[in-house]
Parts: C-alpha cells; sequence; structure tokens
C-alpha cells in the first residue's frame, strides 16, 4: 500500500501534466465566447440589414405604383416628383 506522501507526490504529477490541459480549456472557453459575442453582434446586423431593405422595398413600391411617372409623389413629403428625380431616387 502506497504511503501517504507518494500519493500526494503522484496527486502532485498528475496535477502539473495537466496544467497545459488547464490552459488549452480556458483558451477554448475564452474563443467559444468571443465567437458567441460575435455571433450576437452578427445577427443584430442582419435584423438591422433586413430592416432597411424592407423599408427600401415599401419605399421603391410607393415609386413604382401604376400611373403614369408626372403623377408620381414623394412617399415620404408628398410632393410631386418628377420623371428624373424619381429615376434618381430609385437608384439611390
Amino acid at each position: 500500500m502506497p504511503s501517504l506522501e507518494q500519493t500526494i507526490e503522484q496527486a502532485t504529477a498528475a496535477l502539473v501534466g495537466l496544467e497545459p490541459q488547464a490552459a488549452d480549456f480556458a483558451a477554448l472557453v475564452a474563443r467559444q465566447h468571443e465567437a458567441s459575442v460575435e455571433a450576437r453582434r452578427l445577427e443584430g446586423d442582419n435584423r438591422r440589414i433586413a430592416d432597411t431593405g424592407r423599408d427600401i422595398r415599401t419605399k421603391l413600391g410607393m415609386l413604382n405604383q401604376d400611373g403614369e411617372p408626372e403623377d408620381v409623389r414623394c412617399p415620404l413629403c408628398g410632393t410631386e416628383l418628377g420623371a428624373d428625380t424619381r429615376v434618381h431616387l430609385e437608384q439611390a
């Protein structure tokens, strides 16, 4: 039966052998956290871009209503838009 001192020495040696693995684990946890934060940021960016796209499509839909180009009005202020202004806004 090993003595208490031998058991302590074996346990200490085993712990020293685990230190690199513990450091690797800590680094992996940090990388996972960074990736999670980045994913949340990108999801937020994606939602904002989708919202902006919907807004733009809605406004372009208002400009592209059936009718003569002379009858088109600005969807924001209601002023009459000429054909050149309408084309400019559609391309912007």
